[in-house]
């Protein structure tokens, strides 16, 4: 992609259709990882430090990070009729850096809007507004570089960063990609399941896949964002929701650790230099 002026062109390559097809049969991928096997995983907090609270995550070539402000008195005009008597309100952005995919260019508004309404959703299920009348907490989310997962790399991010600004929740909100690919064909196909698609992956999908995009609640297990696009059957269904909950908790208890670290960090830093501690 370039810059013209303030105008965005750009290029976008068309990869073989059928090269994620043959791969998958052999239950390889281009990356070398097994079929169902998540990207190396980096958690960190304190990302940004003008923010109430800010974390940073890297899904394999996929960086996204979010700030938190707030909690801060709501203005006149925000929130609907009832969250102006009296409850909280949460306000979520996603916003993706100029080129931050090889495969889109030009306009980003409405991948833009699609992101922060999956952010909002999930986070709306697990922070507890109602503990915060009268104020508006804002999550903003840049996505850095989009090689696939994105979206749930950002719900991710965002529920770091809310945790890491000591917003109270229910609990903490992990999401991965799940894709079911066909490998044979007729009416009735066997998919393989592709855990954690990159962005080559998913612009090779044969005609015939389906995608799910997942969130879940780490301590109690519940979904609180499912998106899918394509056609499954109700048995691969199950199997992607299965893996899906799988690779998330290990995740969730790399969010859980990451906050531990950060605040056995906090504590050192707190302690003077005749070794008493601060409170």
């Amino acid at each position: 992609q370039k810059s013209i002026g303030d105008v965005a062109v750009g290029w976008t390559p068309v990869p073989d259709p059928t090269s994620v097809t043959p791969a998958l049969k052999l239950g390889k991928r281009a990356d070398s990882r097994k079929v169902e096997e998540l990207r190396p995983y980096r958690l960190q907090t304190e990302a940004v430090q003008a923010a109430s609270g800010s974390a940073y995550v890297e899904v394999g070539n996929t960086k996204v990070v979010a700030a938190v402000h707030g909690p801060r008195p709501r203005l006149p005009n925000e929130g609907s009729v009832d969250q102006q008597r009296g409850t909280g309100l949460l306000i979520c952005s996603v916003r993706y850096a100029p080129f931050s995919s090889k495969y889109r260019s030009g306009n980003q508004d409405e991948v833009s809007k699609g992101a922060t309404g999956a952010v909002q959703m999930a986070l709306e299920t697990v922070v507890l507004v109602n503990k915060y009348p009268k104020s508006a907490i804002e999550v903003h989310v840049k996505v850095l570089e989009d090689d696939g997962g994105a979206g749930m790399a950002a719900i991710t991010c965002a529920s770091l960063a809310l945790a890491n600004a000591n917003i109270e929740t229910k609990d903490m909100v992990a999401g991965v990609s799940v894709c079911a690919v066909p490998v044979t064909e007729g009416d009735d196909p066997k998919c393989t399941l592709l855990l954690d698609p990159s962005s080559d992956e998913l612009a090779a999908l044969p005609g015939g896949s389906s995608v799910l995009n997942v969130a879940f609640c780490h301590a109690r297990g519940e979904v609180c964002f499912l998106e899918s696009s394509g056609v499954v059957s109700m048995t691969y269904l199950e199997q992607m929701l299965a893996l899906a909950r799988d690779t998330t908790r290990p995740i969730g208890d790399g969010m859980l650790n990451c906050l531990k670290q950060d605040y056995e960090g906090k504590k050192k830093r707190k302690v003077d230099r005749n070794g008493l501690f601060v409170p």
